[in-house]
């Protein structure tokens, strides 16, 4: 069997924050371990720093990606096999996505929750005028649309497009350090991710927070949510905060990342992530590596495998549920150790990249296979 070659498309911020920039590179360089592939990159919007260090091919366009052609690319990329586009409504994509319809190229559209009904109505009318001008037909004319959780397939089944689901990745730390509750002055429960008080439902964990706080003040507890402000949320999740006599229990500080991130995990008791929707959190995947249980909704799209494989606890999307999920944990700290060796497991069973890189090639070869693309 010959190797097939398949060429990612990705718009890439560099922001540490960005999970695209750190699950993009990481599935290609996973993929090019397969025996039967060859993956690149190609980067359509963003600059990459120069430290920036992957073994994989990497192709960068700093000017007008609406001129880019395969023709641009070395042997073998540019006569690849399948391109895969990574997210939605970027508009060279689906220029270029014309130009391998007529080339005959395959293509698949990894959505990361953009095509869900609850994602469909934020800027509703934007999203609506992108679908018409160019996103309807560049679904239409795809082979398949790559799901990272069952949940995101099942809220974009109205699209009416071939799905299968690989969720993203996660490379296992060496070593984990877990705070032992007895042994820590505090139990702390961390958020880390965007500061958007809707999409996160930052707004339903503060006011759960208010609902139970005799409980976490009993406990000696603390809740701490890192990320960057986005649209003035900094102001508005203090504001909050204020509003419900909470700024003893819930603190807002700014992104961590790298060794300040290990710190702050290493020092974290259960990781909280109440969002409405989601693809599939790179942060929760990255607390489970640490051994962290897990505070869920189930908008994130993985609180049901959490909870079934004892890693965490499944909550509903409003305060009340997540005031009875903080209850249930504090009175559980025993069973916390159990659960962070749950939560490595759970990792190492069904998100490692090597794993997910011989789920998706899996996937490739038998959606070509269909198409008489490839055999």
């Amino acid at each position: 069997m010959r190797n097939i070659i398949v060429l990612h498309i990705s718009a890439l911020s560099f922001n540490k924050a960005s999970g695209l920039t750190t699950s993009v590179p990481a599935l290609v360089t996973a993929q090019n371990k397969q025996y039967n592939i060859t993956a690149g990159l190609v980067i359509s919007k963003g600059e990459k720093p120069e430290n920036w260090k992957v073994e994989i091919p990497v192709f960068q366009f700093k000017k007008d990606f609406f001129k880019f052609s395969l023709e641009d690319l070395p042997k073998p990329f540019n006569q690849p096999d399948l391109v895969v586009f990574h997210s939605t409504y970027i508009p060279v994509h689906a220029k270029f996505a014309k130009t391998l319809k007529k080339r005959c190229t395959p293509y698949i559209i990894v959505p990361r929750g953009g095509m869900t009904k609850k994602s469909q109505n934020i800027k509703p009318i934007k999203k609506m005028l992108g679908n018409n001008i160019f996103f309807k037909k560049m679904v239409k004319d795809s082979i398949a649309i790559h799901c990272l959780t069952r949940g995101e397939s099942q809220e974009s089944s109205h699209w009416d497009k071939e799905t299968f689901v690989v969720g993203n990745g996660m490379d296992l730390p060496d070593k984990i350090v877990r705070p032992h509750y007895k042994k820590k002055k505090q139990f702390t429960f961390t958020f880390i991710g965007r500061l958007d008080p809707y999409h996160k439902g930052l707004d339903i964990l503060i006011e759960g927070c208010a609902i139970v706080y005799k409980e976490l003040e009993i406990e000696n507890c603390e809740i701490k949510i890192y990320g960057p402000d986005r649209q003035d949320s900094v102001k508005l999740l203090k504001q909050q905060i204020k509003k419900y006599n909470l700024e003893k229990i819930v603190e807002i500080l700014p992104p961590v990342f790298d060794e300040e991130k290990v710190k702050v995990l290493q020092e974290t008791n259960v990781f909280v992530h109440t969002s409405r929707f989601e693809g599939h959190p790179m942060s929760v995947l990255e607390a489970l590596s640490n051994g962290i249980p897990c505070l869920l909704t189930p908008g994130t799209n993985i609180s049901q495998e959490v909870s079934s494989a004892g890693a965490g606890w499944e909550v509903q999307l409003s305060p009340e549920s997540v005031a009875e999920g903080i209850k249930t944990v504090l009175r559980n700290k025993e069973k916390v150790d159990e659960m962070s060796n749950n939560a490595r497991e759970l990792i190492l069973r069904e998100y490692t990249w090597d794993k997910v890189a011989l789920d998706t090639v899996h996937y490739y070869l038998k959606l070509l296979n269909k198409q008489g693309f490839y055999s």
